[in-house]
């Protein structure tokens, strides 16, 4: 029988999780649901929904929020975003491990406020049952009855792991033990005994930050780079009287032109693009590039830009204003979805061929023929 989703205005529990996970996800889904939880789940969504739109007001308009964390989850990019728009929203949030992985280091920092459950520590019922008992949760639950559906396929073995190499190790140090007790001579004398703190501890499998090293070099303008070669956040980006370009952004050079590709080590709220960088000029906005950048307000664009997007500037949900310019050609598909307070001024009298047709909601504030004061 299929899982149904919640649609009711009760508080409701979000789930974020990647469909690579589905055959671990579904039966835990499944038992929430059948012991009264309120869940809602990206099942059922209809053909053509504005998929960032419509995810992103079920987030927000969710009371509990449970993330199964794995590494198949970690490289989606959009479960990274509902992680970081849940946090962004407030929202309380319980965290499943589904398995032993190192986490980022931004990831880390993140998930570390969430309240942490590990589903690969534990057999399947007593798992089922810690989070169906737990408190956060009661207000998501219409009725107090535990069901719990059969384990997946994939946990049958795991409550066997640990137990196994417990008893591996402890043979073992049996073993050496006896070995050093009957034959002496056989240590050498400037060796000594080790100590519980030298055997690694079986159950510490808390996930931990990994090290990341961020580029420290600065391409001089004389060096050729060869295309799609990452450059390190701009430190000289030019500037103009009335409006001096942001410095800290991250591009790459791609055929002779500069991409913008993230907000590197810039900190400022109102973004202005450089129209060169490294005296080559800038030409695209490339995806995902502003992802989550909550603290914008506005962005200007030179009239060299020639593109934006895909999903550009998702998640800048306080952005209030942007000027484009009647040199951008091509904007990718919800490039400025869940941008709820954006107004759009536009340098074109009306849409040009090349935008998306999803470029924008169709609920955003879009005003035609805008010239520059």
């Amino acid at each position: 029988m299929p899982l149904t989703a919640y649609t009711g205005h009760k508080p409701y529990i979000f789930i974020s999780y990647a469909h690579k996970d589905s055959s671990t996800v579904l039966p835990i889904i499944e038992s929430l649901i059948d012991s009264g939880f309120r869940v809602w789940y990206d099942a059922g969504i209809e053909a053509g929904t504005e998929w960032p739109e419509y995810i992103a007001t079920k987030l927000a308009q969710s009371s509990r929020v449970i993330v199964f964390v794995s590494k198949a989850a970690l490289d989606s990019q959009n479960c990274r975003r509902e992680i970081n728009y849940a946090i962004s929203q407030k929202k309380e949030i319980i965290s499943i491990y589904l398995e032993d992985i190192e986490l980022s280091r931004g990831m880390s920092m993140q998930l570390g406020t969430t309240q942490g459950m590990y589903f690969y520590r534990s057999p399947w019922e007593t798992f089922m049952n810690e989070l169906i008992s737990a408190p956060i949760l009661t207000v998501c639950r219409e009725k107090n009855k535990t069901v719990i559906a059969k384990a997946p396929i994939n946990t049958k073995r795991r409550t066997h792991v640990i137990p196994f190499f417990a008893i591996v190790i402890t043979i073992s140090l049996l073993l050496v033990g006896l070995g050093i007790g009957l034959y002496p001579s056989l240590v050498p004398a400037t060796s000594t005994a080790s100590t519980s703190s030298d055997i690694p501890s079986i159950t510490s499998r808390t996930p931990t930050p990994s090290t990341t090293v961020s580029p420290s070099t600065t391409v001089p303008p004389s060096t050729t780079v060869s295309p799609s070669t990452t450059v390190p956040p701009s430190t000289d980006s030019p500037t103009t009287p009335e409006k001096p370009a942001s410095v800290g952004l991250e591009f790459k050079l791609t055929d002779n032109e500069y991409h913008v590709i993230g907000i590197g080590t810039c900190t400022d709220t109102d973004i202005v693009i450089p129209d060169t960088y490294l005296g080559t000029p800038v030409t695209v906005i490339e995806a995902y590039a502003f992802d989550n950048c909550s603290f914008l307000t506005s962005v200007t664009l030179p009239d060299t830009i020639t593109t934006i997007g895909h999903s550009a500037f998702i998640f800048c949900e306080n952005l209030t204003s942007i000027i484009i310019p009647d040199s951008v050609t091509t904007i990718g598909s919800d490039a400025f979805a869940t941008c709820f307070k954006l107004t759009i001024y536009c340098e074109a009298e009306s849409k040009p061929e090349g935008w998306h047709e999803n470029w924008e909601p169709g609920t955003r504030t879009v005003i035609w023929g805008y010239k520059e004061p």
